[in-house]
């Protein structure tokens, strides 16, 4: 799934966030253990803030939609990509997106975390360098665009770290 799909798709629906902001949350919100996928529908369509009568007209596509996160995400061939802006967008605002994406990623870590919850050292590691990308600087050098390029890679893999970390016993309710 492409970003600029789903921004077009949020546009017409009056969405009040982008595509990287939903998929980051929504990402962190599967990686902290088991959920429905009513909730994750449900979650969805508050952190867009869209009025009742889109929600209800557009909820078989939510529901597409997340399915396929869910399946990028359990993937165990490592398929899961953060959904950012495509390479001909500026650097600057893919930075803006990145950052965007990893502190959602962490809000909706958060908000599914339970009493007594424990990560590994590694996973609490890469949930720490998440946190600290989303206060990620827009100045970059000439080596910015390789810089980037990595730095989505590391997310990549900090996320499949955490989400096997989390839920190596444990399967999603779909």
């Amino acid at each position: 799934m492409k970003f600029s799909e789903l921004q077009n798709f949020f546009y017409e629906l009056g969405a009040q966030v982008s595509p990287s902001t939903l998929h980051g949350f929504v990402s962190g919100r599967i990686s902290c253990g088991p959920i429905g996928i009513d909730r994750l529908v449900e979650i969805s369509i508050e952190c867009m803030a869209l009025s009742q009568e889109m929600a209800s007209k557009n909820e078989s596509q939510f529901r597409d939609i997340i399915l396929n996160f869910l399946k990028e995400i359990e993937h165990t061939g490592f398929v899961f990509i953060p959904i950012l802006p495509e390479e001909d967008i500026p650097l600057s605002e893919r930075l803006i997106a990145l950052g965007e994406w990893c502190g959602n990623y962490v809000s909706g870590f958060a908000e599914g975390v339970e009493k007594g919850f424990q990560l590994t050292d590694d996973a609490n590691e890469a949930l720490e360098d998440l946190a600290s990308i989303a206060r990620i600087s827009i100045e970059f050098d000439e080596d910015g665009e390789c810089d980037y390029i990595e730095l989505v890679e590391y997310v990549r893999i900090a996320v499949q770290l955490i989400y096997m970390d989390v839920n190596a016993t444990k399967k999603l309710t779909h």
